[in-house]
């Protein structure tokens, strides 16, 4: 009985955060695009100066926003016949959007998804 109880509580859990998930979602969907272009458009006006003020922390806010190291390779400018650099690497947008955008952290499995290994006792081949 009390091992129901405990079931019937994870799966309301479960349950909740789904419909959570799915109340950002569609939060997502009705975006105002000219209002999040005019919040983007602030937000990294005021990254923008601080990166100008602060060069100590700007190196930090720059290293949070990049996925790895970014790679520069020499070339020759075409038009002015001047040596150039074109830079490549992956950026992360999650901490520009942060605050502009509410997107979910996650996503749950529906229930009756999960894979059958896990609700069986004793399936698993470590102590515990």
């Amino acid at each position: 009985m009390r091992q129901d109880i405990k079931d019937r509580e994870r799966q309301g859990a479960h349950l909740q955060r789904a419909v959570a998930d799915l109340d950002a979602l569609a939060a997502v969907a009705c975006l105002d695009a000219a209002d999040l272009r005019r919040r983007l458009t602030t937000k990294l006006a005021d990254r923008q100066g601080l990166l100008a003020r602060h060069p100590q922390q700007a190196r930090q806010i720059v290293a949070k926003l990049l996925d790895g190291r970014l790679t520069f390779t020499p070339r020759l400018d075409s038009a002015s016949g001047e040596r150039a650099y074109t830079f490549s690497g992956a950026g992360r947008l999650d901490a520009i959007l942060s605050g502009v955008i509410a997107l979910p952290t996650s996503l749950v499995t529906p229930a009756g998804f999960e894979p059958a290994i896990s609700t069986l006792k004793g399936s698993r081949p470590w102590p515990g």
